[in-house]
């Protein structure tokens, strides 16, 4: 563990043989997985030059994908969308969940993600509502109209909500209840809610804790499954940043000083400095 400091610092003050060290333990997999992806994360942190070109020939190593997939949303590669997309059906799901994060991070991407999903190459149920505000955030009209058109509509307005809260109130009878398959409602709250928010001690932290919600009431859980940004707590509310390379990130504000800025988003916590970031909301 010191001798990882002591590389990761060497990397700050731009040693190259601490550089040269750490990307030969990257792409070396006779070397134990988890020193490979420390070795991944310290490059990443400090954005070495390059670097993109072994995390594009990692994508194929399952040992250490998901910190490639986060690293590469880093480097404004042209490469990346084709490389992830051409080894996406070999990923497993969490996986493909890192990829659709890196993919709408950026408008190229993204184009690229909702055409696999337009040709088929990918289920379009495999795109998160999380992802797909992401690739809204992108703020392209064209965009914003495929994802409409493949994914389905992002309801903004509290009208449209209430009529859909009302429908489905009226086919929730407790005779349909009575009919759930509860194992395979498990499997759809892990992709699309566990990502975020724990529920007895599992899953994501960056929203609200759910173990202690009125899960028997069908009001309250429709209302928060629907119209989630209708009440939410200040320590809940996420900021969108663009960064000058063109990266959107969605995220919880964690910490900021007049230098830096940290985020932590459904997958990672990541330090921009405040220089970089040329909008937000």
């Amino acid at each position: 563990a010191v001798q990882d400091q002591i590389i990761v610092l060497a990397t700050v003050f731009d040693d190259q043989n601490a550089l040269r060290q750490l990307r030969e333990l990257a792409i070396d997999q006779q070397q134990m997985p988890a020193d490979r992806i420390r070795a991944i994360n310290a490059l990443v942190s400090q954005r070495v030059a390059g670097f993109e070109t072994e995390l594009l020939h990692l994508v194929e190593d399952p040992g250490v994908r998901s910190a490639v997939l986060r690293g590469l949303a880093a480097y404004n590669s042209p490469e990346t969308a084709d490389v992830i997309l051409k080894h996406y059906k070999a990923m497993d799901s969490s996986d493909q969940q890192y990829a659709q994060l890196t993919l709408a991070s950026r408008r190229p991407w993204a184009a690229a993600s909702l055409a696999a999903i337009e040709s088929k190459r990918i289920n379009a149920s495999e795109l998160t509502a999380y992802n797909a505000r992401q690739i809204r955030a992108l703020g392209d009209d064209d965009l914003i109209d495929r994802l409409a058109a493949c994914w389905g509509e992002i309801r903004e307005t509290p009208q449209d909500t209430a009529r859909q809260i009302d429908a489905i109130q009226k086919w929730l009878t407790p005779d349909t209840i009575h009919q759930a398959d509860l194992q395979r409602g498990q499997m759809v709250y892990a992709k699309l809610c566990g990502t975020c928010h724990q529920l007895f001690g599992e899953g994501g932290k960056i929203g609200p804790d759910l173990t202690g919600a009125q899960r028997t009431n069908l009001d309250y859980m429709l209302e928060n499954i629907l119209d989630p940004n209708a009440a939410v707590a200040k320590d809940y509310q996420m900021e969108i940043l663009q960064t000058e390379d063109g990266r959107v990130v969605t995220g919880l504000i964690e910490t900021e000083s007049p230098e830096t800025i940290t985020v932590q988003t459904v997958n990672e916590r990541l330090v921009f400095p405040q220089a970089e970031i040329v909008a937000r909301k």
